[in-house]
């Protein structure tokens, strides 16, 4: 599911109100939480999460938008999956006009993005265990679904 909006790039609490609206309106918690890939795991079709998040996502998150609507090639916020009841979200820019042009963003600079098969994340708080999940993250099942979130070192 996604929803696109008027060619403008919104400035980022504009983003998250229609964001919040959307997820909303799909019967998804509008308690937004913002993931990097550093606190992701992919292991065997399972989305693991480190918790807890660091505090400081939501600033990084905002300044990642910032830094995608100076460049004016589109950003789309997009849900990963749910930690609990809480959506983990993330902001994607586009590394270039190819990258933009197939997420779609010439149609539109800003979109909202929730898999239709929204999958839930698994906490783990323990941090040796964390460690041991990214050593061998990966594996049986593939697919890359966490390799297209930002790192916190944009």
């Amino acid at each position: 599911m996604s929803v696109e909006t008027e060619t403008e790039i919104p400035t980022f609490p504009d983003a998250i109100r229609q964001c919040r609206d959307f997820l909303v309106g799909q019967n998804i918690s509008s308690d937004l939480l913002w993931v990097f890939r550093e606190d992701v795991a992919w292991r065997k079709r399972r989305i693991l999460a480190k918790v807890p998040l660091p505090a400081e996502n939501e600033r990084l998150a905002e300044s990642h938008y910032e830094s995608g609507r100076r460049r004016s090639l589109g950003i789309r916020l997009e849900v990963l999956c749910l930690l609990g009841s809480r959506p983990c979200c993330y902001v994607w820019v586009p590394k270039d006009q190819t990258d933009a042009e197939y997420a779609l963003l010439l149609m539109s600079k800003f979109i909202i993005s929730v898999p239709t098969d929204l999958r839930k994340a698994e906490s783990v708080n323990n941090p040796l265990t964390w460690q041991w999940h990214k050593l061998v993250e990966g594996g049986a099942g593939w697919e890359g679904i966490v390799e297209r979130l930002p790192r916190r070192n944009i």
